[in-house]
């Protein structure tokens, strides 16, 4: 008889990411090296965006000043 483990399921992760000027999407341009640099960075740790990991992006709506709101905000909507 053969033993059959459950397969242990993948901690999911959660990040949210504030962008303090510029739309929220610009972390996803394959243009920018700093954002590339950010996510094989997270590739390399085994974090992958849609099969371990959440990232939830929002913008500083109202520049560098609204950011202890924008990061009151994206830490809320994290926690779901």
């Amino acid at each position: 008889m053969r033993s059959v483990r459950a397969q242990e399921r993948a901690k999911q992760h959660r990040i949210a990411i504030v962008v303090a000027s510029g739309p929220a999407a610009c972390v996803d341009d394959p243009g920018s090296r700093y954002w590339q640099a950010f996510w094989e960075e997270l590739r390399r740790l085994g974090d992958v965006e849609g099969e371990n990991l959440t990232v939830a992006r929002f913008p500083a709506k109202g520049g560098p000043r609204a950011m202890p709101t924008s990061f009151a905000r994206s830490s809320a909507a994290t926690r779901r």
